[in-house]
């Protein structure tokens, strides 16, 4: 049986309808909205070992919204990555009012599970944001022996300080600020009590919890993705169409290997309709990584990722393949220190220019 714990894993991206739901959050604070083709991308510490996780939201309606959680998670015994994918449906009531949170899913689990969210409710966050408490419930499931142990937790959590925090993360590949909430608390049931810390955005439209700690697991959200307008500064289009490189986040390789993850496909079909509109372009194609794992390595890494973007273009979208050169540079060109999980992530793109 396959697990996914979607807490740890992919981070409580707890959008709801604007209409729905009535924002307090200042207007300088930076949105996440919530569309088709979002993506957030956590890094995870487990028992097992470390993973990078993937949350790609399909559909959003005045109901809810659903999502697919994906991660290459190491086996608890062999430590060999195992790809997992949960669907998973949020109703918006839940959304708006649940006061437990259900985070791991097993794979033949229903898509829904009533009275709970993957994070924390807008009720929670108001509740934090007015008197700077809140009680929750936790709903841990661990298989022992193949079996499934639920423990489910149930305490407080309070704000820390009284003003929201500055957390940095790349959205869209920019560095951006986001002003969160810093939670601390303890949960507990009869086997004994948990510490528990998050951070999450202070926004009610969308509580998105950008770190987490709690039973068996320490995870940090690294990466936003959402789609842009064509015609916005941002967009690969713009940035192309002024001869700008552009700097493309949302194409997801399996660790350490040029195997494209699904997830990729929305960027992917992103650049071949800038292709399809300016039949008079070429672009060079150029893969960077971070610098784990040797020079060596990570030069051949990056050349081999450019060149599956290319395939994927021609293959899937029928771009002409000499309308496409490919090369690579690993780690030789960072955009940030290396010495962050933030800069790590920074540094792995592939870059896209006009030739």
């Amino acid at each position: 049986m396959k697990a996914l714990r979607l807490l740890a894993a992919l981070g409580f991206v707890l959008l709801g309808p604007a209409a729905a739901l009535s924002s307090q959050a200042a207007d300088a604070v930076p949105r996440i909205p919530l569309v088709k083709g979002l993506t957030t991308i956590r890094s995870v510490a487990e028992t097992q070992g470390d993973y990078e996780a993937i949350r790609l939201y399909t559909e959003v309606t005045p109901k809810g919204y659903r999502f697919v959680s994906s991660a290459e998670v190491p086996d608890a015994f062999t430590k060999v990555p195992e790809r997992i994918e949960v669907p998973r449906f949020v109703p918006i009531e839940d959304q708006r009012s649940a006061r437990a949170m259900r985070s791991t899913y097993w794979s033949g689990d229903p898509e829904v599970f009533p009275g709970t969210t993957p994070g924390v409710s807008a009720a929670i966050v108001n509740e934090l944001r007015t008197t700077g408490t809140t009680a929750m419930t936790y709903v841990d499931v661990q298989l022992k022996f193949g079996i499934p142990i639920v423990r489910t937790l149930k305490g407080s959590v309070s704000r820390i300080g009284t003003t929201t925090e500055a957390f940095f993360i790349l959205v869209n590949g920019r560095r951006t600020e986001l002003r969160v909430l810093h939670v601390k608390g303890k949960l507990a049931d009869q086997k004994g009590v948990e510490d528990f810390e998050l951070r999450v955005l202070d926004d009610l439209d969308n509580p998105l919890t950008l770190s987490a700690t709690g039973p068996h697991f320490t995870s940090r959200m690294t990466r936003i993705e959402y789609p842009e307008a064509a015609g916005s500064a941002n967009s690969i289009e713009r940035k192309l169409a002024e001869n700008q490189p552009a700097d493309v986040y949302g194409i997801y390789f399996a660790f350490g290997s040029d195997q494209l993850k699904p997830e990729s496909d929305r960027v992917l079909k992103e650049v071949a309709d800038v292709l399809g509109k300016h039949r008079d372009w070429k672009l060079q194609v150029d893969g960077h990584t971070d610098n784990i794992g040797g020079d060596p390595a990570n030069l051949d890494l990056s050349r081999r990722r450019a060149a599956a973007v290319k395939a994927a273009l021609v293959q899937r979208y029928a771009i002409a393949a000499d309308r496409l050169a490919t090369g690579g540079f690993g780690a030789g060109r960072p955009k940030d220190t290396n010495e962050t999980v933030e800069g790590r992530a920074l540094n792995r793109r592939v870059e896209l220019r006009r030739l």
